[in-house]
Protein backbone atom coordinates (compact mmCIF):
# COMPACT_ATOMS: atom_id res chain seq x y z
CA UNK A 1 0.00 0.00 0.00
CA UNK A 2 2.71 2.51 0.98
CA UNK A 3 4.67 1.70 -2.19
CA UNK A 4 1.58 2.25 -4.35
CA UNK A 5 0.89 5.61 -2.68
CA UNK A 6 4.54 6.62 -3.23
CA UNK A 7 4.25 5.90 -6.98
CA UNK A 8 1.12 8.07 -7.23
CA UNK A 9 2.82 10.97 -5.42
CA UNK A 10 6.01 10.69 -7.50
CA UNK A 11 4.05 10.80 -10.76
CA UNK A 12 2.12 13.85 -9.60
CA UNK A 13 5.33 15.47 -8.31
CA UNK A 14 6.91 15.13 -11.78
CA UNK A 15 3.90 16.85 -13.34
CA UNK A 16 4.04 19.73 -10.84
CA UNK A 17 7.76 20.35 -11.29
CA UNK A 18 7.41 20.20 -15.07
CA UNK A 19 4.94 23.07 -14.67
CA UNK A 20 7.42 25.01 -12.56
CA UNK A 21 9.86 25.00 -15.46
CA UNK A 22 7.18 26.84 -17.43
CA UNK A 23 6.80 29.40 -14.61
CA UNK A 24 3.60 27.84 -13.23
CA UNK A 25 3.39 28.40 -9.47
CA UNK A 26 2.30 25.56 -7.20
CA UNK A 27 -1.40 25.76 -6.35
CA UNK A 28 -2.87 24.57 -3.06
CA UNK A 29 -4.25 21.46 -4.81
CA UNK A 30 -0.70 20.46 -5.83
CA UNK A 31 1.19 21.37 -2.64
CA UNK A 32 1.01 17.80 -1.20
CA UNK A 33 2.49 16.21 -4.32
CA UNK A 34 5.16 18.89 -4.65
CA UNK A 35 6.33 18.87 -1.04
CA UNK A 36 6.07 15.34 0.35
CA UNK A 37 9.12 13.13 0.85
CA UNK A 38 9.01 9.80 2.69
CA UNK A 39 11.26 9.53 5.72
CA UNK A 40 13.65 6.54 5.92
CA UNK A 41 12.66 4.19 8.76
CA UNK A 42 15.91 4.31 10.74
CA UNK A 43 15.91 8.12 10.72
CA UNK A 44 12.31 8.05 12.00
CA UNK A 45 13.52 5.84 14.83
CA UNK A 46 16.35 8.26 15.62
CA UNK A 47 13.93 11.20 15.73
CA UNK A 48 11.30 9.51 17.91
CA UNK A 49 13.66 7.73 20.29
CA UNK A 50 15.67 10.90 20.96
CA UNK A 51 12.62 13.07 21.60
CA UNK A 52 9.74 10.98 22.93
CA UNK A 53 12.04 8.28 24.30
CA UNK A 54 14.31 10.86 25.95
CA UNK A 55 11.33 12.62 27.54
CA UNK A 56 10.32 9.39 29.27
CA UNK A 57 13.79 8.12 30.22
CA UNK A 58 14.73 11.41 31.84
CA UNK A 59 11.89 11.02 34.32
CA UNK A 60 11.81 7.22 34.48
CA UNK A 61 15.31 5.76 33.87
CA UNK A 62 14.99 2.25 32.49
CA UNK A 63 18.02 0.44 31.09
CA UNK A 64 15.92 -2.40 29.65
CA UNK A 65 13.73 0.05 27.75
CA UNK A 66 16.72 2.08 26.55
CA UNK A 67 18.37 -1.08 25.22
CA UNK A 68 15.41 -1.59 22.84
CA UNK A 69 16.03 1.78 21.20
CA UNK A 70 19.27 1.29 19.30
CA UNK A 71 19.16 4.75 17.70
CA UNK A 72 18.98 6.51 21.06
CA UNK A 73 22.02 8.73 21.67
CA UNK A 74 23.37 9.01 25.19
CA UNK A 75 23.70 12.54 26.43
CA UNK A 76 27.19 14.03 26.38
CA UNK A 77 28.89 14.37 29.74
CA UNK A 78 27.91 17.78 31.09
CA UNK A 79 29.52 20.22 33.47
CA UNK A 80 28.14 20.11 37.04
CA UNK A 81 26.03 23.28 36.75
CA UNK A 82 24.48 22.05 33.50
CA UNK A 83 23.76 18.63 34.98
CA UNK A 84 22.06 20.29 37.93
CA UNK A 85 19.88 22.33 35.56
CA UNK A 86 18.89 19.17 33.68
CA UNK A 87 17.94 17.41 36.93
CA UNK A 88 15.66 20.32 37.80
CA UNK A 89 13.67 19.60 34.62
CA UNK A 90 12.94 16.00 35.60
CA UNK A 91 9.29 15.23 36.32
CA UNK A 92 9.17 11.93 38.28
CA UNK A 93 5.36 12.10 38.19
CA UNK A 94 5.17 12.09 34.40
CA UNK A 95 2.29 9.81 33.37
CA UNK A 96 2.16 8.14 29.93
CA UNK A 97 -1.41 9.34 29.48
CA UNK A 98 -0.27 12.97 29.77
CA UNK A 99 2.26 12.84 26.91
CA UNK A 100 1.07 14.55 23.73
CA UNK A 101 2.95 13.88 20.47
CA UNK A 102 2.23 15.91 17.31
CA UNK A 103 3.28 15.45 13.71
CA UNK A 104 2.12 18.68 11.98
CA UNK A 105 2.88 17.25 8.51
CA UNK A 106 1.97 13.62 9.12
CA UNK A 107 1.59 12.43 5.52
CA UNK A 108 0.68 8.74 5.67
CA UNK A 109 1.56 8.52 9.38
CA UNK A 110 5.05 7.01 9.17
CA UNK A 111 6.39 8.91 12.21
CA UNK A 112 3.21 8.48 14.27
CA UNK A 113 3.27 4.72 13.72
CA UNK A 114 6.72 4.43 15.27
CA UNK A 115 5.70 6.84 18.05
CA UNK A 116 2.89 4.32 18.73
CA UNK A 117 5.51 1.56 19.14
CA UNK A 118 7.60 3.63 21.54
CA UNK A 119 4.55 4.68 23.56
CA UNK A 120 3.40 1.07 23.74
CA UNK A 121 6.67 0.06 25.39
CA UNK A 122 6.46 3.07 27.70
CA UNK A 123 2.96 2.06 28.84
CA UNK A 124 4.08 -1.52 29.41
CA UNK A 125 7.02 -0.35 31.51
CA UNK A 126 4.58 1.75 33.56
CA UNK A 127 2.45 -1.29 34.36
CA UNK A 128 -0.56 -0.82 32.05
CA UNK A 129 -2.40 -3.83 30.65
CA UNK A 130 -1.79 -4.75 27.01
CA UNK A 131 -5.48 -4.54 26.12
CA UNK A 132 -6.06 -0.96 27.29
CA UNK A 133 -2.85 0.56 25.85
CA UNK A 134 -3.83 0.89 22.13
CA UNK A 135 -6.98 2.90 22.92
CA UNK A 136 -5.09 5.17 25.28
CA UNK A 137 -2.38 5.88 22.72
CA UNK A 138 -4.84 6.73 19.93
CA UNK A 139 -7.13 8.85 22.08
CA UNK A 140 -4.67 10.57 24.41
CA UNK A 141 -1.16 10.60 22.94
CA UNK A 142 -1.02 10.90 19.16
CA UNK A 143 -1.99 13.98 17.14
CA UNK A 144 -1.54 14.60 13.43
CA UNK A 145 -2.24 17.24 10.78
CA UNK A 146 -1.90 17.33 7.02
CA UNK A 147 -3.37 19.29 4.12
CA UNK A 148 -3.88 16.20 1.97
CA UNK A 149 -7.15 14.31 2.52
CA UNK A 150 -5.87 11.04 1.07
CA UNK A 151 -2.77 11.09 3.26
CA UNK A 152 -4.92 11.80 6.31
CA UNK A 153 -7.18 8.85 5.56
CA UNK A 154 -4.19 6.56 5.05
CA UNK A 155 -2.58 7.71 8.32
CA UNK A 156 -5.79 7.00 10.24
CA UNK A 157 -6.10 3.56 8.62
CA UNK A 158 -2.45 2.62 9.26
CA UNK A 159 -2.60 3.70 12.92
CA UNK A 160 -5.86 1.85 13.46
CA UNK A 161 -4.35 -1.32 11.96
CA UNK A 162 -1.27 -0.88 14.18
CA UNK A 163 -3.58 -0.64 17.21
CA UNK A 164 -5.54 -3.70 16.07
CA UNK A 165 -2.30 -5.70 15.88
CA UNK A 166 -2.03 -5.14 19.64
CA UNK A 167 -5.73 -5.52 20.47
CA UNK A 168 -7.95 -7.44 18.02
CA UNK A 169 -11.12 -6.11 19.67
CA UNK A 170 -10.36 -2.44 19.16
CA UNK A 171 -12.69 -2.08 16.15
CA UNK A 172 -15.71 -3.11 18.26
CA UNK A 173 -15.59 0.33 19.85
CA UNK A 174 -13.60 2.46 17.45
CA UNK A 175 -11.42 5.01 19.32
CA UNK A 176 -11.70 8.73 18.63
CA UNK A 177 -8.42 9.63 16.93
CA UNK A 178 -6.80 13.07 16.91
CA UNK A 179 -5.87 13.17 13.22
CA UNK A 180 -7.07 15.86 10.82
CA UNK A 181 -6.67 16.56 7.16
CA UNK A 182 -7.12 20.31 7.30
CA UNK A 183 -10.39 21.59 5.84
CA UNK A 184 -11.39 25.01 4.52
CA UNK A 185 -14.29 27.27 5.51
CA UNK A 186 -14.59 28.96 2.11
CA UNK A 187 -18.09 27.81 1.15
CA UNK A 188 -19.88 28.37 4.49
CA UNK A 189 -22.65 30.97 3.98
CA UNK A 190 -23.03 33.84 6.45
CA UNK A 191 -26.60 32.82 7.17
CA UNK A 192 -25.31 29.60 8.74
CA UNK A 193 -23.55 31.66 11.40
CA UNK A 194 -26.84 33.09 12.65
CA UNK A 195 -28.38 29.65 12.74
CA UNK A 196 -25.41 28.25 14.65
CA UNK A 197 -25.58 30.97 17.32
CA UNK A 198 -28.18 29.80 19.85
CA UNK A 199 -31.15 32.17 19.78
CA UNK A 200 -32.04 31.26 23.38
CA UNK A 201 -28.76 32.60 24.79
CA UNK A 202 -28.30 36.04 26.29
CA UNK A 203 -27.18 38.81 23.93
CA UNK A 204 -23.72 38.80 25.55
CA UNK A 205 -23.28 35.05 25.08
CA UNK A 206 -24.52 35.30 21.49
CA UNK A 207 -21.98 38.05 20.85
CA UNK A 208 -19.05 35.97 22.08
CA UNK A 209 -20.18 32.80 20.35
CA UNK A 210 -20.76 34.68 17.08
CA UNK A 211 -17.22 36.03 17.38
CA UNK A 212 -15.88 32.48 17.82
CA UNK A 213 -17.79 31.19 14.80
CA UNK A 214 -16.69 34.10 12.63
CA UNK A 215 -13.10 33.57 13.78
CA UNK A 216 -13.16 29.90 12.76
CA UNK A 217 -14.45 30.83 9.32
CA UNK A 218 -11.88 33.59 8.93
CA UNK A 219 -8.82 31.65 10.14
CA UNK A 220 -9.56 28.61 7.95
CA UNK A 221 -10.35 30.49 4.77
CA UNK A 222 -8.08 28.96 2.09
CA UNK A 223 -6.60 26.78 4.86
CA UNK A 224 -5.19 24.25 2.37
CA UNK A 225 -2.84 26.98 1.15
CA UNK A 226 -1.21 27.12 4.59
CA UNK A 227 -1.93 23.91 6.50
CA UNK A 228 -0.64 23.59 10.05
CA UNK A 229 1.53 26.73 9.86
CA UNK A 230 -1.65 28.69 10.62
CA UNK A 231 -1.60 30.26 14.08
CA UNK A 232 -4.92 29.39 15.73
CA UNK A 233 -6.05 30.76 19.09
CA UNK A 234 -8.17 28.97 21.66
CA UNK A 235 -11.87 29.75 21.68
CA UNK A 236 -14.87 28.32 23.55
CA UNK A 237 -14.83 24.95 21.80
CA UNK A 238 -17.10 23.32 24.41
CA UNK A 239 -19.91 25.80 23.77
CA UNK A 240 -19.68 25.34 20.01
CA UNK A 241 -19.70 21.56 20.27
CA UNK A 242 -22.65 21.68 22.64
CA UNK A 243 -24.58 23.85 20.21
CA UNK A 244 -23.80 21.51 17.28
CA UNK A 245 -25.03 18.53 19.30
CA UNK A 246 -28.22 20.48 19.98
CA UNK A 247 -28.72 21.11 16.28
CA UNK A 248 -28.04 17.44 15.50
CA UNK A 249 -30.66 16.27 18.00
CA UNK A 250 -33.38 18.77 16.99
CA UNK A 251 -35.74 18.30 14.06
CA UNK A 252 -35.58 21.31 11.67
CA UNK A 253 -38.79 23.35 11.44
CA UNK A 254 -38.61 24.21 7.74
CA UNK A 255 -36.47 23.93 4.59
CA UNK A 256 -34.52 27.04 5.60
CA UNK A 257 -33.38 25.41 8.85
CA UNK A 258 -32.78 22.10 7.08
CA UNK A 259 -30.44 23.74 4.56
CA UNK A 260 -28.18 25.37 7.15
CA UNK A 261 -28.43 22.43 9.54
CA UNK A 262 -26.75 20.22 6.92
CA UNK A 263 -24.03 22.80 6.26
CA UNK A 264 -23.27 23.16 9.97
CA UNK A 265 -23.22 19.43 10.73
CA UNK A 266 -20.95 18.76 7.75
CA UNK A 267 -18.56 21.70 7.88
CA UNK A 268 -18.11 22.83 11.48
CA UNK A 269 -17.07 19.67 13.39
CA UNK A 270 -13.88 19.25 11.28
CA UNK A 271 -13.05 22.96 11.72
CA UNK A 272 -13.48 22.71 15.48
CA UNK A 273 -11.43 19.52 15.69
CA UNK A 274 -8.48 20.92 13.72
CA UNK A 275 -8.65 24.21 15.63
CA UNK A 276 -8.39 22.30 18.93
CA UNK A 277 -5.29 20.46 17.71
CA UNK A 278 -3.64 23.58 16.26
CA UNK A 279 -4.28 25.80 19.28
CA UNK A 280 -2.56 23.67 21.94
CA UNK A 281 1.06 22.84 22.72
CA UNK A 282 2.78 19.45 22.80
CA UNK A 283 5.43 17.55 24.71
CA UNK A 284 6.97 16.26 21.48
CA UNK A 285 6.69 17.72 17.98
CA UNK A 286 8.25 15.38 15.44
CA UNK A 287 8.00 15.73 11.66
CA UNK A 288 9.46 15.55 8.19
CA UNK A 289 8.22 18.92 6.89
CA UNK A 290 7.15 19.83 3.35
CA UNK A 291 9.88 21.12 1.05
CA UNK A 292 9.17 24.10 -1.21
CA UNK A 293 11.38 27.08 -1.98
CA UNK A 294 9.96 30.57 -2.44
CA UNK A 295 10.25 30.28 -6.23
CA UNK A 296 7.52 27.65 -6.27
CA UNK A 297 5.11 29.48 -3.95
CA UNK A 298 2.08 31.34 -5.19
CA UNK A 299 1.75 34.96 -4.08
CA UNK A 300 -0.86 34.24 -1.39
CA UNK A 301 1.34 31.71 0.43
CA UNK A 302 4.52 33.75 -0.01
CA UNK A 303 2.90 36.93 1.40
CA UNK A 304 1.53 35.05 4.40
CA UNK A 305 4.92 33.54 5.18
CA UNK A 306 6.74 36.86 4.87
CA UNK A 307 4.31 38.43 7.32
CA UNK A 308 4.21 35.60 9.87
CA UNK A 309 7.58 33.80 9.47
CA UNK A 310 9.95 36.60 8.52
CA UNK A 311 13.15 34.74 9.48
CA UNK A 312 12.34 31.43 7.78
CA UNK A 313 9.86 32.17 4.98
CA UNK A 314 12.07 31.31 1.99
CA UNK A 315 11.48 27.54 2.33
CA UNK A 316 8.54 25.63 3.83
CA UNK A 317 10.89 23.21 5.57
CA UNK A 318 12.39 26.00 7.70
CA UNK A 319 8.96 27.57 8.24
CA UNK A 320 7.79 24.25 9.71
CA UNK A 321 10.89 24.19 11.87
CA UNK A 322 9.87 27.53 13.38
CA UNK A 323 6.23 26.47 13.64
CA UNK A 324 7.20 23.24 15.42
CA UNK A 325 9.12 25.20 18.03
CA UNK A 326 6.07 27.42 18.61
CA UNK A 327 3.89 24.33 19.09
CA UNK A 328 6.23 22.78 21.65
CA UNK A 329 5.73 23.14 25.41
CA UNK A 330 8.43 24.76 27.51
CA UNK A 331 11.34 22.42 28.32
CA UNK A 332 10.06 19.77 25.87
CA UNK A 333 11.33 18.41 22.54
CA UNK A 334 11.18 19.09 18.81
CA UNK A 335 12.70 16.69 16.29
CA UNK A 336 12.87 17.21 12.53
CA UNK A 337 14.65 16.22 9.38
CA UNK A 338 15.13 18.96 6.80
CA UNK A 339 17.60 20.57 4.43
CA UNK A 340 20.59 22.16 6.21
CA UNK A 341 20.50 25.59 4.55
CA UNK A 342 19.44 27.16 7.85
CA UNK A 343 22.71 26.00 9.43
CA UNK A 344 24.97 28.18 7.27
CA UNK A 345 23.34 30.60 4.81
CA UNK A 346 23.41 34.29 5.76
CA UNK A 347 19.68 34.81 5.12
CA UNK A 348 18.97 32.52 8.11
CA UNK A 349 21.26 34.39 10.51
CA UNK A 350 18.34 35.79 12.54
CA UNK A 351 16.86 32.31 12.82
CA UNK A 352 20.16 30.88 14.09
CA UNK A 353 20.51 33.72 16.56
CA UNK A 354 17.05 32.94 18.00
CA UNK A 355 17.78 29.21 18.08
CA UNK A 356 21.05 29.63 19.92
CA UNK A 357 19.63 32.26 22.30
CA UNK A 358 16.34 30.60 23.21
CA UNK A 359 16.65 26.86 22.59
CA UNK A 360 19.11 24.02 23.14
CA UNK A 361 20.32 21.49 20.59
CA UNK A 362 20.39 18.01 22.14
CA UNK A 363 21.90 16.16 19.20
CA UNK A 364 22.14 16.25 15.42
CA UNK A 365 22.84 13.91 12.52
CA UNK A 366 24.44 15.78 9.62
CA UNK A 367 23.45 13.32 6.92
CA UNK A 368 24.88 14.87 3.79
CA UNK A 369 23.41 13.93 0.42
CA UNK A 370 21.62 10.72 -0.50
CA UNK A 371 18.79 10.49 2.04
CA UNK A 372 16.15 11.57 -0.49
CA UNK A 373 18.10 10.49 -3.56
CA UNK A 374 20.51 12.96 -5.17
CA UNK A 375 19.38 15.83 -2.96
CA UNK A 376 20.97 18.98 -1.58
CA UNK A 377 21.78 17.32 1.72
CA UNK A 378 19.76 16.74 4.88
CA UNK A 379 20.14 17.05 8.61
CA UNK A 380 18.08 15.54 11.41
CA UNK A 381 18.14 16.93 14.94
CA UNK A 382 16.52 17.21 18.35
CA UNK A 383 15.99 20.62 19.97
CA UNK A 384 14.79 21.36 23.50
CA UNK A 385 12.52 24.33 24.16
CA UNK A 386 14.73 25.93 26.79
CA UNK A 387 18.00 27.84 26.80
CA UNK A 388 20.50 25.78 28.82
CA UNK A 389 23.74 27.75 28.91
CA UNK A 390 26.90 25.67 28.29
CA UNK A 391 24.92 22.55 27.36
CA UNK A 392 27.09 20.21 25.32
CA UNK A 393 25.23 18.76 22.32
CA UNK A 394 26.25 15.71 20.29
CA UNK A 395 26.82 16.04 16.53
CA UNK A 396 27.41 13.14 14.14
CA UNK A 397 28.71 13.66 10.64
CA UNK A 398 27.44 10.82 8.45
CA UNK A 399 29.36 11.43 5.24
CA UNK A 400 33.04 11.26 4.39
CA UNK A 401 33.33 13.64 1.45
CA UNK A 402 31.41 16.86 0.94
CA UNK A 403 29.01 16.51 -1.99
CA UNK A 404 29.20 12.70 -2.19
CA UNK A 405 25.91 10.79 -2.46
CA UNK A 406 26.27 7.94 0.04
CA UNK A 407 23.67 5.21 0.39
CA UNK A 408 21.17 5.24 3.25
CA UNK A 409 22.44 1.87 4.39
CA UNK A 410 25.99 3.20 4.55
CA UNK A 411 24.84 6.20 6.61
CA UNK A 412 23.06 3.88 9.03
CA UNK A 413 26.22 1.78 9.42
CA UNK A 414 28.23 4.93 10.14
CA UNK A 415 25.61 6.01 12.68
CA UNK A 416 25.77 2.69 14.53
CA UNK A 417 29.58 2.83 14.50
CA UNK A 418 29.50 6.36 15.97
CA UNK A 419 31.32 7.78 12.97
CA UNK A 420 32.78 11.29 13.53
CA UNK A 421 31.03 12.24 16.75
CA UNK A 422 31.64 15.76 18.08
CA UNK A 423 30.40 17.45 21.24
CA UNK A 424 29.94 21.22 21.16
CA UNK A 425 28.48 23.98 23.34
CA UNK A 426 26.31 26.61 21.69
CA UNK A 427 28.81 29.37 22.56
CA UNK A 428 31.07 27.60 20.08
CA UNK A 429 28.87 28.91 17.24
CA UNK A 430 28.28 32.37 18.71
CA UNK A 431 31.94 33.26 18.20
CA UNK A 432 31.59 33.48 14.44
CA UNK A 433 30.09 36.15 12.26
CA UNK A 434 26.61 35.04 11.11
CA UNK A 435 26.74 32.23 13.73
CA UNK A 436 26.92 29.18 11.42
CA UNK A 437 26.31 25.77 13.03
CA UNK A 438 29.89 24.76 12.13
CA UNK A 439 30.21 21.98 14.72
CA UNK A 440 33.26 20.38 13.02
CA UNK A 441 35.59 23.36 13.46
CA UNK A 442 38.50 22.56 15.78
CA UNK A 443 39.30 24.49 18.92
CA UNK A 444 42.38 25.98 17.20
CA UNK A 445 40.34 27.35 14.31
CA UNK A 446 37.63 28.51 16.70
CA UNK A 447 40.17 30.52 18.68
CA UNK A 448 41.41 32.15 15.47
CA UNK A 449 37.90 33.39 14.74
CA UNK A 450 37.50 34.62 18.29
CA UNK A 451 40.84 36.44 18.65
CA UNK A 452 41.74 37.74 15.19
CA UNK A 453 40.34 40.05 12.55
CA UNK A 454 38.34 38.79 9.59
CA UNK A 455 39.70 39.00 6.05
CA UNK A 456 37.65 42.14 5.35
CA UNK A 457 39.88 43.97 7.85
CA UNK A 458 42.79 43.63 5.43
CA UNK A 459 41.13 43.89 2.03
CA UNK A 460 37.91 44.34 0.08
CA UNK A 461 35.91 41.21 -0.89
CA UNK A 462 33.65 42.27 -3.76
CA UNK A 463 30.93 40.92 -5.99
CA UNK A 464 30.98 41.90 -9.65
CA UNK A 465 28.80 41.76 -12.74
CA UNK A 466 25.43 40.06 -13.11
CA UNK A 467 24.87 40.00 -16.88
CA UNK A 468 21.30 38.61 -16.67
CA UNK A 469 22.01 37.00 -20.08
CA UNK A 470 25.26 35.02 -20.17
CA UNK A 471 24.52 33.60 -23.61
CA UNK A 472 24.57 37.12 -24.99
CA UNK A 473 27.57 38.59 -23.23
CA UNK A 474 29.94 35.68 -22.47
CA UNK A 475 32.03 33.40 -24.65
CA UNK A 476 34.57 30.65 -24.09
CA UNK A 477 38.07 31.62 -25.20
CA UNK A 478 38.09 29.41 -28.28
CA UNK A 479 34.82 30.88 -29.57
CA UNK A 480 36.14 34.35 -30.48
CA UNK A 481 38.79 35.89 -32.71
CA UNK A 482 41.95 36.10 -30.58
CA UNK A 483 42.77 39.43 -32.23
CA UNK A 484 39.72 40.94 -30.50
CA UNK A 485 40.85 39.83 -27.00
CA UNK A 486 42.90 41.94 -24.58
CA UNK A 487 44.52 40.15 -21.62
CA UNK A 488 46.46 42.74 -19.63
CA UNK A 489 44.41 45.88 -19.02
CA UNK A 490 45.05 47.61 -15.70
CA UNK A 491 41.81 49.61 -15.46
CA UNK A 492 38.67 50.59 -17.32
CA UNK A 493 40.38 53.50 -19.09
CA UNK A 494 43.08 51.30 -20.62
CA UNK A 495 40.42 48.74 -21.60
CA UNK A 496 38.44 51.42 -23.41
CA UNK A 497 41.46 52.83 -25.20
CA UNK A 498 42.66 49.42 -26.45
CA UNK A 499 39.60 49.18 -28.77
CA UNK A 500 39.24 45.43 -28.09
CA UNK A 501 35.89 43.67 -27.55
CA UNK A 502 36.61 40.64 -25.30
CA UNK A 503 38.27 40.55 -21.87
CA UNK A 504 39.01 37.73 -19.35
CA UNK A 505 36.20 37.04 -16.90
CA UNK A 506 36.22 35.19 -13.56
CA UNK A 507 33.06 33.11 -13.25
CA UNK A 508 33.75 30.69 -10.39
CA UNK A 509 33.58 27.17 -11.74
CA UNK A 510 34.45 23.79 -10.27
CA UNK A 511 36.64 23.30 -7.19
CA UNK A 512 40.20 24.21 -8.11
CA UNK A 513 43.13 25.44 -6.02
CA UNK A 514 45.82 28.05 -6.63
CA UNK A 515 45.07 29.14 -10.21
CA UNK A 516 42.77 28.45 -13.13
CA UNK A 517 39.12 28.17 -14.15
CA UNK A 518 39.94 31.01 -16.57
CA UNK A 519 37.51 29.86 -19.23
CA UNK A 520 35.33 32.83 -20.08
CA UNK A 521 35.53 36.18 -21.87
CA UNK A 522 33.06 39.03 -21.55
CA UNK A 523 31.99 41.62 -24.12
CA UNK A 524 33.35 44.85 -22.57
CA UNK A 525 33.84 46.80 -25.79
CA UNK A 526 33.81 50.59 -25.34
CA UNK A 527 33.71 50.30 -21.54
CA UNK A 528 30.91 47.76 -21.66
CA UNK A 529 28.51 49.96 -23.59
CA UNK A 530 26.27 47.09 -24.74
CA UNK A 531 25.89 45.51 -21.31
CA UNK A 532 25.36 48.95 -19.73
CA UNK A 533 22.40 49.50 -22.04
CA UNK A 534 20.92 46.12 -21.08
CA UNK A 535 18.46 47.10 -18.35
CA UNK A 536 18.49 43.75 -16.51
CA UNK A 537 22.27 43.70 -16.03
CA UNK A 538 23.81 44.79 -12.72
CA UNK A 539 27.36 46.24 -12.66
CA UNK A 540 28.74 46.23 -9.11
CA UNK A 541 32.05 47.66 -7.83
CA UNK A 542 33.26 48.97 -11.18
CA UNK A 543 36.31 50.67 -9.66
CA UNK A 544 37.75 47.20 -8.97
CA UNK A 545 37.51 45.90 -12.54
CA UNK A 546 40.79 44.60 -14.04
CA UNK A 547 42.63 44.70 -10.71
CA UNK A 548 44.81 41.88 -9.39
CA UNK A 549 43.29 39.84 -6.56
CA UNK A 550 42.29 36.47 -5.11
CA UNK A 551 39.12 34.83 -6.43
CA UNK A 552 37.05 31.82 -5.39
CA UNK A 553 33.91 29.95 -6.37
CA UNK A 554 30.89 31.40 -4.58
CA UNK A 555 28.91 28.14 -4.32
CA UNK A 556 30.62 24.81 -3.75
CA UNK A 557 29.52 21.33 -2.73
CA UNK A 558 33.12 20.43 -1.89
CA UNK A 559 35.93 22.45 -0.31
CA UNK A 560 36.81 26.13 -0.39
CA UNK A 561 39.44 26.83 -3.05
CA UNK A 562 40.91 30.26 -3.73
CA UNK A 563 42.85 31.15 -6.87
CA UNK A 564 45.22 33.91 -7.83
CA UNK A 565 43.65 36.34 -10.32
CA UNK A 566 46.18 38.46 -12.24
CA UNK A 567 45.39 41.92 -13.57
CA UNK A 568 43.15 42.16 -16.62
CA UNK A 569 40.09 40.25 -15.35
CA UNK A 570 36.53 41.34 -14.79
CA UNK A 571 34.46 39.19 -12.44
CA UNK A 572 30.90 38.25 -11.54
CA UNK A 573 29.06 37.13 -8.37
CA UNK A 574 30.06 33.45 -8.60
CA UNK A 575 33.64 34.58 -9.18
CA UNK A 576 33.78 37.14 -6.37
CA UNK A 577 37.24 38.54 -5.71
CA UNK A 578 39.24 39.78 -2.72
CA UNK A 579 41.26 42.92 -3.44
CA UNK A 580 44.25 43.80 -1.25
CA UNK A 581 47.18 46.16 -1.33
CA UNK A 582 49.68 44.84 -3.88
CA UNK A 583 52.31 43.88 -1.29
CA UNK A 584 49.73 41.79 0.65
CA UNK A 585 48.26 39.73 -2.20
CA UNK A 586 51.00 37.12 -2.40
CA UNK A 587 51.40 37.09 1.39
CA UNK A 588 47.74 36.17 1.89
CA UNK A 589 47.80 33.71 -0.96
CA UNK A 590 50.89 31.97 0.40
CA UNK A 591 49.24 31.85 3.83
CA UNK A 592 46.21 30.15 2.27
CA UNK A 593 48.45 27.66 0.46
CA UNK A 594 50.24 26.89 3.73
CA UNK A 595 46.97 26.28 5.59
CA UNK A 596 45.59 24.02 2.84
CA UNK A 597 48.66 21.82 2.41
Amino acid sequence: MAGYISIIFLKKKDEVFAGLKNNKKITKENIPAATQLFTPKWIVKYMVENSLGRLWLESHPNEELKAQWKYYLEEAEQEPEVQQRLEELINPNLNPEDIKVLDPAMGSGHILVYAFDVLYEIYLSAGYSEREIPNLILEKNLYGLDIDDRAGQLAAFVLLMKARSKNRRILRNKPKMNLCSIQESNDIPKEAIEYLVNSKETELDKHFHREDVEYLIEVFHDAKEYGSILEVKKIDFDALEKRIEGIRSNVPKDLFELQYREVILEKFPPLIEQAKIMSQNYDVVCTNPPYMGSNGMNSKLRDYLKENYGDTWSDLSTVFMERSLRLCKNYKFVSLINIPVWMFISSYENMRDKLLSNFTFVNMLHLGRGVFGSDFGTTSFVIRNINIINYKATYRKLYQKQGAVDSLKQKEIWFLKSMVTMKRKKRYFLKYQEKPIAYWITEVVSNIFEKHNGIAHYGDPKQGIATADNNRFLRLWHEVNICKVEFSCEDRESAKNCKKKWFPYNKGGEFRKWYGNNLYLINWENDGMEIRNFKKAVLRNQNYYFREGITWTWISASYFGSRYSPKGFLFDVAGSTLFLEKDKILYFFRLYVFLCC
